[in-house]
Formats: structure tokens, sequence, C-alpha cells
């Protein structure tokens, strides 16, 4: 019998998942997800995707459920995660992948610990058997960020929590690269640190997510990275140049990340990290 599962937050990382699930993970049932917007939206969100494209099976909506080939998911779209009913739904596992709206320092933190303490409430109320969260590699070396101290918050709100649970922490997508050139560019120069990295694709990061939530609870945190290691202002000057971009990356050891300053620790993860298989260089071509 499949492990009925539910996600809270459909983003780009909950559809990632959504599709990870219907694709590669037989051992799982999607029976609820839980986003600010109602199952008509999501539906449409999910059918034609930035990242994935257009789902290659039915997509659409009745009410308060979304149908993915045939498959009834429900949608609560609940803004206070205290109220989610997920005993309704048999839900045993629950993926966390909602972020902060808001990254300011105070309403970052306040949006994970009281999202966070809500939602594991919730959780215990209907006896949720394994909580599946979505961290940060590299967090509790970046808390100089008011996001990465709410980040190591709700950690470790999960851990002082009776629900068996794992942590997946992940390092930067492949996603972003574009948005830290974009904050590091200063006329027709972009200056990034040029410290290590070793990011991923969104679609590894949501295949291990479904992985772990058919899997048996860690009870403490994976590291997730990608398949090799490179140099921020080589993934920039990479990313710029399939993109026909003609800004000139310039590598500065002074320039943040950011904000903070990082080094070749401050990004990458530890011994032994579990690897994705996209490379960078791949990943372009697809998204070309």
């Amino acid at each position: 019998m499949a492990t009925r599962v539910g996600i809270n937050g459909f983003g780009r990382i909950g559809r990632q998942v959504t599709k990870a699930i219907f694709e590669r993970t037989p051992g799982l049932e999607l029976v609820a997800i839980n986003d600010l917007a109602d199952a008509k939206a999501n539906a449409m969100l999910f059918n034609r995707d930035s990242v994935h494209g257009k789902w290659p099976g039915t997509v659409s909506a009745e009410g308060d459920t979304m149908i993915v080939d045939g498959k009834r998911i429900k949608v609560f779209a609940e803004k206070d995660p205290a109220k989610l009913d997920w005993k309704s739904v048999g839900a045993q596992v629950v993926v966390d992948v909602a972020n902060a709206p808001d990254w300011e320092d105070h309403a970052v933190i306040t949006f994970f610990e009281t999202s966070g303490r809500n939602l594991l409430a919730a959780e215990a109320a209907a006896g949720v058997g394994h909580h599946v969260a979505l961290s940060v590699v590299g967090t509790d070396r970046l808390l100089a960020s008011g996001y990465f101290r709410a980040k190591l918050a709700q950690e470790k709100l999960i851990k002082a929590s009776p629900i068996p649970y794992t942590i997946v922490r992940a390092t930067q997508f492949y996603e972003f690269v574009g948005g830290i050139a974009q904050l590091a560019t200063e006329g027709q120069t972009v200056r990034v640190p040029p410290v290590l990295m070793q990011p991923i694709a969104a679609e590894d990061v949501a295949v291990v997510l479904a992985d772990v939530a058919v899997s048996s609870p860690l009870n403490g945190t994976l590291e997730l990275a990608g398949p090799e290691p490179i140099r921020q202002d080589d993934l920039v000057r990479q990313f710029l140049k399939a993109t026909g971009d003609a800004r000139t990356v310039i590598p500065d050891p002074q320039a943040l990340y950011y904000g903070l300053q990082v080094n070749d620790q401050s990004l990458t993860p530890g011994a032994n990290p579990r690897l994705g298989t996209i490379r960078f260089a791949d990943w372009l071509k697809q998204h070309q």
C-alpha cells in the first residue's frame, strides 16, 4: 500500500515534488497540498509550470480538489497551518517546502517560527508519522543573515517536536543563478566572490524529497548537493554566456553573497552528501 503524503507549499519545489511523486515514486500517494492559491490556480500552475513545462497528462480542478491524471488531491488553501486537517485525508507524511514571503529579519523569523510551530501541532494532532522539511546547506554558518537564523529556528522546532523527522539541507539551486547575477550587477559588470559552491537543480531536490518521504525518518539531517563543485564566478559566467548576456563577471574576494561574507566552506556540504544527477551544463542546455 502506498504511503499517503501531503505537501505544505506549492511553489517551485512543491510542484516539482508533485511531479516526482507521479513520475518516479510509486510508493507515494499524494492526498493533499496546502497553498494560499485555490485548486483552480494551482492546477493551472502545475499544468504549465515555468520549470518542467506542460504536464503530459491531464490536470483540472473541481471545487477544492485538483485532479492530476484522474487522481484527486485535496487543496486546503489554509493560511494558518494550525487549522490543517491532515487526518481528514489520511496523511502519513507531510513534506514542508513553504518559504517566507518576506525576508526582512523580523518578518522571516516570525513566519518560520509561527508556521513551523503550527504545522507541527496540526501534524501531531493528525497522527502524522514523518515530517520532511527542506532547509539550506550552510544554515548554521550564515547566521549573520536573518533568513538563515529563521531557518535554524525552524530546524530547532522540528527537532524538539515528538514527530519523527528528516531535514533535507540542499545547496543553492541552479534556478537562482540569474538572481545572484542580478544582485551583483554594477552597470555591465557582475562582481561576485570566487568561492566554492556545489549547486543543484530544483528537479533533483524534489526527487530526493519524494524519496525521503517514502523512506523511514532519519531523525536527523541529510545534506544534498549537485554533482560537481564550481566557483561562483565561473557559475555565473557560464550562465550569462548560455543566455547571451554580455555582462562581464569579475571575481572579487570582497564581494558579498546576499549581503554576507562567504568562503569556500560557507555554501558547500560536509563529507558524504547525497548528490543530484543533473550537471549544470546539461541544465543550461535544457533551459535555453
